[in-house]
């Protein structure tokens, strides 16, 4: 329903990769706004199940309703909306200013607040002409100050836009045939299921994109939808002792190895154990064993009665 608001709209979209991270992108970015502006914003009914119903009676109302959301939501990193950026800052909104002030703002504010221990003060006693050459001083200390916190967040900007283009708009190039893993987005375990799965063999490209692939398994059997760049590892084999087919290292056996395991059926295993107690000596009988087995004979013998009596009796 988006898709064709916007299609009527004259906004070309384009969908994203199949199995992507994320979009990136001012396009999408507004697009994701929107739509939870309206799912916020948007008016909708229970029945009588309990679901939530939506009939989207008045959706340009709604939509427009959403889009102006969005354009004047306060983004924090700034300081000021989209429209106030567009269209200037209008003087009854000051307040906001003062009120919510940004992480950003409020680092340059503390830097020029700090610039000297003691508040600047002029003194009352001084001469008509001899104020204005502390004054200007104090401005120009000031000024200094400023330009420096812009200039060295200017430079953190530029960082962390070259950090964000070099692991995002400029994905690794792979060319068909090359071996690779493929990340696993869906862990139940995170710490026993590896990251990655594979191998997977690149069979090539999609046609409207040169960083999404089509991907096979070793054996030949396509998999199914295609995969970005970003969720793709080239695969590349150990080399040295730990490649497959070499041999071993060169380790001494600290560890003796474990006795093999009996698979033999019960009955020869019991008839073993019988053999093996026949050839073992005879134990010491102490007073305390003969205790123990004169008490099991005479019950033995107490149990038989009774039973030979119960069967007399019937």
């Amino acid at each position: 329903m988006t898709a064709a608001w916007l299609a009527a709209q004259e906004i070309i979209t384009k969908p994203s990769p199949t199995n992507s991270k994320r979009l990136i992108g001012t396009v999408e970015t507004m697009i994701k706004t929107i739509r939870r502006c309206l799912e916020k914003g948007t008016i909708t009914t229970v029945d009588r199940r309990g679901h939530m119903v939506n009939t989207l009676s008045s959706w340009p109302e709604e939509a427009a309703k959403a889009m102006k959301d969005a354009n004047h939501r306060h983004i924090s990193t700034l300081g000021f909306s989209p429209a106030q950026i567009k269209l200037g800052l209008l003087p009854q909104r000051l307040s906001d200013r003062v009120e919510h002030p940004s992480v950003r703002r409020q680092a340059l504010i503390n830097a020029i607040d700090g610039i000297d221990e003691s508040p600047f003060y002029l003194e009352t006693n001084l001469a008509e002409g001899s104020r204005t050459i502390p004054i200007i001083k104090h401005l120009a200390n000031r000024q200094h100050i400023q330009v420096a916190v812009r200039r060295a967040e200017h430079r953190t900007k530029q960082l962390n836009q070259a950090r964000f283009n070099k692991r995002h708009a400029a994905p690794p190039t792979f060319s068909i045939s090359d071996t690779i893993l493929l990340m696993s987005h869906h862990l139940r375990q995170k710490s026993k299921q590896p990251p990655w799965s594979g191998l997977f063999r690149i069979t090539g490209h999609t046609p409207d994109s040169n960083h999404c692939f089509m991907l096979s398994s070793i054996s030949g059997k396509s998999l199914q939808g295609n995969h970005h760049a970003d969720d793709l590892r080239l695969f590349t084999p150990r080399t040295g002792y730990l490649a497959f087919g070499q041999e071993p290292l060169p380790a001494p056996r600290t560890l003796p190895p474990a006795p093999p395991k009996d698979n033999r059926p019960k009955s020869k295993k019991m008839k073993k154990r019988r053999e093996f107690d026949a050839l073992q000596p005879p134990f010491r009988d102490t007073p305390h064993d003969h205790r123990q087995r004169d008490r099991a004979t005479r019950n033995t013998t107490k149990r038989d009665l009774i039973t030979q009596s119960r069967l007399a009796t019937d």
